[in-house]
């Protein structure tokens, strides 16, 4: 049926204004009646309930819709506080870099009350204000919360500034000018900071960026800024060195003669600054202004007392002044010497006749130098030097003259050797024996300068002879092998020689006899047995004049025989000495080597004894050097080069080769320790102990004493499973065997041992064609279980009181496997196995 009443809306209420600006939480709410009950809401933010919780401010609709979709819409305004604005301001930025005074403001008006709480990121805190201050800030970004009594709140953020670092730099502009001087000037410049600058030198008593009265040495300045910041620097200012003149008397030059303005002086200055000028007082209208001051007379006649002043002023403007006394006039004689540059042997100032080689020098002294010279000598010589060169012999003279004509006049005598003459006389002796050399002849030399040296030239083979005379045999030419020859002569100068006018200058020596010294190969005896003396060694074509004599020697000098034949030699090498009267240059020599044959070198092939007390050793000899073949003789009696059946010890053998030469050389034959074993038992597990002595390795066999012949199994344990006595027998890797001692068991149960306590060892892995798996024990019973990685069975393998198992590669693939092992009842962890 129709309402009975239209649908309205009859109020709407604010619930919850918004307290803080710009947030969603304000609240309204519907009161409606009319239209048909059941009604739906559509609030214009999406909500659709009686009430809006989630509405901003400002005005809002809400569409009521009843069961019949009558509808029916109004509208409410939702207020808000004003949003809370904050004024926040850089009272004061950091005064100095670095500093913490810096000052900060803020204040703040709206949102729901007039005082506040502000909270700086500095951790200040002031509640209840509407304004506030931080102070003692440090330069950066500060921030700033302002909260209202409803907790509404606003975040500001400010920067507070610093200046940059303030610095300075003072700098020299120039220096002192004169020593002594107070005008040094100097600049400062400032940078960073807060300008402008204030600048103090030395602690105020200069003010201001330059200064320029400023005394030698280290200043400070010190500069402020507008703030009040500091900072300094120290420059030095310098002065010059004080200025400084003298007159330098090792250039003064004297007047030579009165009344002759040859005079000078010079004046040396240091010190001030470079750039000097110069005055002399010598002409009041027109001074001198060079450092050296000429044509001075000996009296100043423009100075009171007769000197000289000079005054020197450098580039600043500084003065200084110095005086010399009236000059002196020079009155020292003027002389001139003259002296021979060229002294050769003999005192001559010519090496040789006619050379031109001779030297001269005149030195003067006093007047004025410089001086000019004019020589004069033999076929019109003249020359202008001090020294005069290439010279003949003659008189030579001179005139020296100073600056001021001055003049004075000398000589010399130049001297030269005799022509050096020569004649050959006759040959006074020929050459004793070819290769001597011992020829003599007799000459007639005149002239030069004595001791004279002889040149002796073959005609045919162009060979010289070059001997020096001497002072006391100077008719003698020595030293002369045969042959025809020319002869020319010098002097201790060197010059040259001329033959005297129908003189000789050929000679012919001859000799007179020929040595001989030759070793006859074909009879030399070497040495049979290597390190024995019994080489022999001949000479051939043996002379049998008694002037000759013969020495062999060996490389040491040693003398081993002094005839035709040397014998007993060891082998080497060996000299023949041919020798005829002892005369120089009358000895020949010969060369031979003695062989010798190798050392004889004995070895043997050894065999060891293969058990301890046995006699299984063999000795087979064999030998290399000397002559084969070879005899064998064993200190046992046994001749041949193998001797067998021989128990541990030494054995001599003496080698004889087919020269009969012996050597003797030794042998060891050893053999193993003695093999001993024992047994140790621990419950029913018997254990060798031991092994020790035989020869490694050792394999093991277990008996039971009334079954000798039926090995239990091998390895180094047993388990006991019956009564009995028990023994193990240890054999070693040369088949020695040892016997145990025996325990035995009579009563009681018999037990097992932890399998897991054995130690398997499987070897080789990975492997080829067979693989041994060693228990280290005797395994009762048991299986192996070989797999495949796909986990198939391949093949089993049981176990019966045995402590190793050998498996057999026969078709296996290569690749990987596992060992699966049940040992007396127990289940082993599978081993990894690889077949190559």
């Amino acid at each position: 049926d129709e309402p009975l009443e239209a649908l309205s809306i009859d109020s709407m209420n604010v619930i919850s204004p918004i307290a803080c600006y710009g947030d969603s939480v304000g609240i309204a709410r519907l009161y409606v009646s009319g239209g048909d009950p059941v009604y739906s809401y559509l609030w214009d933010n999406g909500e659709t309930g009686i009430i809006a919780s989630s509405l901003t401010s400002g005005y809002h609709s809400v569409l009521l819709t009843d069961d019949w979709g009558c509808e029916v819409m109004d509208s409410i305004f939702i207020p808000e506080n004003p949003l809370i604005e904050s004024t926040l301001l850089a009272d004061t930025t950091v005064s100095c870099y670095g500093l913490s005074d810096g000052v900060a403001s803020i204040s703040s008006f709206g949102g729901s009350s007039s005082t506040y709480t502000y909270f700086w990121s500095t951790g200040q805190q002031t509640v209840g204000v509407s304004s506030d201050i931080a102070s003692g800030l440090q330069q950066g970004s500060y921030y700033v919360t302002t909260r209202d009594t409803l907790g509404c709140e606003v975040v500001d953020s400010i920067y507070i500034s610093e200046p940059e670092p303030l610095s300075m730099e003072a700098l020299e502009l120039d220096w002192i000018d004169c020593y002594g001087y107070a005008n040094g000037l100097a600049f400062a410049q400032a940078f960073g900071g807060t300008a402008p600058y204030t600048f103090s030198w030395d602690n105020g008593q200069w003010v201001g960026d330059t200064v320029g009265t400023l005394t030698p040495g280290l200043h400070t300045v010190v500069v402020t800024d507008a703030r009040g910041c500091t900072a300094s620097d120290t420059v030095e200012t310098h002065e010059p060195d004080s200025l400084y003149i003298e007159i330098d008397h090792s250039l003064t030059v004297l007047p030579y003669c009165v009344g002759v303005n040859t005079a000078s002086l010079t004046g040396v200055a240091s010190g001030g600054t470079l750039g000097y000028t110069y005055a002399w007082d010598d002409n009041p209208v027109q001074p001198q202004t060079t450092a050296t001051a000429v044509a001075l007379l000996a009296d100043n006649l423009y100075s009171l007392d007769n000197s000289y002043t000079i005054t020197v002023t450098d580039s600043k403007g500084c003065t200084a002044s110095a005086t010399t006394d009236t000059l002196q006039i020079f009155d020292e004689t003027m002389s001139a010497s003259v002296e021979s540059l060229s002294n050769y042997v003999g005192g001559h100032g010519v090496s040789c006749y006619g050379a031109l080689d001779g030297e001269a020098l005149v030195t003067a002294q006093g007047a004025h130098a410089p001086y000019s010279y004019q020589w004069y000598g033999p076929n019109g010589y003249v020359d202008i030097n001090d020294t005069i060169i290439n010279l003949q012999a003659g008189v030579y003279s001179v005139t020296v003259k100073d600056t001021n004509d001055c003049m004075v006049n000398s000589s010399i005598i130049i001297t030269e050797p005799a022509s050096i003459l020569y004649t050959v006389l006759s040959v006074l002796n020929d050459e004793t024996c070819l290769g001597a050399c011992d020829g003599a002849l007799e000459v007639d030399v005149s002239g030069g300068v004595s001791p004279y040296i002889s040149i002796a030239t073959d005609m045919i083979t162009g060979n010289m002879i070059t001997n020096s005379m001497g002072i006391s045999n100077d008719s003698l030419v020595t030293g002369i092998c045969s042959g025809t020859y020319s002869l020319v002569f010098s002097d201790e100068n060197g010059c040259s020689s001329t033959l005297i006018s129908g003189g000789v200058s050929q000679e012919t020596i001859i000799t007179n006899n020929v040595t001989v010294a030759e070793i006859d190969d074909f009879s030399t005896v070497d040495v049979l047995c290597n390190g024995s003396s019994t080489g022999v060694l001949h000479a051939s074509n043996v002379t049998t004049d008694p002037g000759f004599t013969y020495s062999w020697q060996d490389l040491n000098g040693n003398v081993v025989s002094t005839s035709s034949i040397a014998s007993n030699l060891s082998a080497g090498t060996y000299v023949l000495y041919a020798d005829y009267n002892n005369t120089t240059g009358c000895t020949v020599t010969d060369t031979a080597f003695v062989s010798e044959l190798p050392i004889i070198n004995p070895s043997a092939s050894i065999t060891d004894v293969d058990c301890y007390g046995n006699s299984s050793g063999t000795l087979i000899a064999s030998a290399v050097g000397g002559t084969s073949p070879y005899n064998w003789l064993w200190n046992t009696g046994v001749s041949g080069s193998i001797v067998t059946n021989l128990s541990a010890g030494t054995y001599v053998l003496t080698v004889t080769d087919a020269n009969n030469c012996q050597v003797i050389d030794t042998f060891e034959v050893n053999e193993p320790d003695a093999l001993v074993a024992g047994i140790t038992q621990n419950g029913y597990v018997l254990t060798v102990s031991g092994p020790n002595g035989g020869t490694l390795p050792y394999s093991y066999s277990w008996y039971e004493q009334s079954s000798p012949f039926s090995s239990l199994g091998g390895g180094l344990n047993y388990v006991v499973s019956s009564y009995g006595t028990y023994y193990v027998e240890v054999t070693d890797a040369n088949g020695c065997e040892v016997t145990s001692n025996s325990v035995s068991y009579d009563e009681g149960p018999l037990g097992t041992i932890d399998i897991s306590s054995l130690d398997i060892q499987v070897y080789p892995n990975p492997f080829r064609d067979e693989v041994t798996i060693d228990f280290g024990r005797v395994i009762l019973d048991g299986k192996i279980n070989l797999v495949d990685v796909y986990g198939k069975l391949v093949e089993t393998y049981e176990l019966s009181n045995m402590d190793k198992y050998v498996i057999e590669r026969t078709n296996k693939s290569s690749g990987v496997y596992f060992i699966e092992l049940e040992l007396e009842g127990e289940y082993l962890e599978n081993i990894k196995l690889i077949i190559e």
